[in-house]
């Protein structure tokens, strides 16, 4: 996605009046140098410029230890460049693993995943990929949010960028992965959370008494 820069351009003379203009960074290059070549006489009018390079700001949707209050926040938040937008849960259905760190499998189906939006500048989103070992390990897909809404309030869905995961299975990580059937991590956020579902899963998956 090409950064949106804001140009003002005033030209003092009555047949103009001062008008505001969105160029991609390529587009501005191309302007600039046309502008350079320009060979402008005052006695017909007098340009003045002004260029402000607006920060490019992008939705992300965290679902594991870059939430709130978990391991790996501070990392999302210490550097400044991150605000929360809301919680929320995803439009589509995924299938949620826990093997000390939480993947979603975008290509099997259970239910919403639970988590927060945050509104992330370039730099955090950079230093996300980095944690995140995009696109090697984790990748981004961007999806529409449901975002929690208080009683009563309109529904309002996003888009937002998710981290998913297939290589996990690559690796036989899916083997001794417990699944998380609420899509709610915090709910298997600890090794001991983990152990408890595994149990009542393999409970769940033994034939009943006769």
């Amino acid at each position: 996605m090409s950064k949106v820069w804001n140009m003002t351009i005033c030209f003092q003379h009555k047949k103009y009046k001062q008008q505001k203009w969105h160029f991609t960074r390529y587009q501005m290059t191309f302007l600039l140098i046309t502008l350079c070549q320009l060979h402008l006489k005052r006695n017909h009018f007098e340009l003045n410029w002004q260029v402000t390079i607006m920060a490019e700001k992008n939705l992300v949707f965290v679902y594991g230890t870059l939430m709130t209050g978990m391991g790996n926040h501070n990392k999302l938040i210490g550097q400044g460049g991150a605000t929360l937008v809301g919680r929320g849960t995803t439009v589509t259905r995924m299938k949620m693993f826990a093997a000390g760190v939480p993947f979603v499998d975008p290509d099997e189906k259970l239910g919403s995943i639970h988590g927060e939006v945050w509104e992330v500048d370039a730099a955090s989103l950079i230093r996300m990929d980095a944690l995140e070992g995009h696109p090697d390990w984790y990748f981004r897909l961007p999806m529409k949010i449901k975002l929690l809404a208080e009683e009563d309030a309109e529904q309002v869905v996003v888009v937002a960028e998710i981290y998913l995961n297939r290589k996990f299975k690559e690796f036989g990580m899916d083997v001794d992965a417990v699944v998380v059937s609420t899509g709610d991590f915090r709910d298997a956020d600890t090794l001991e959370k983990q152990q408890a579902l595994r149990q009542q899963q393999e409970e769940e998956q033994q034939p009943p008494r006769t």
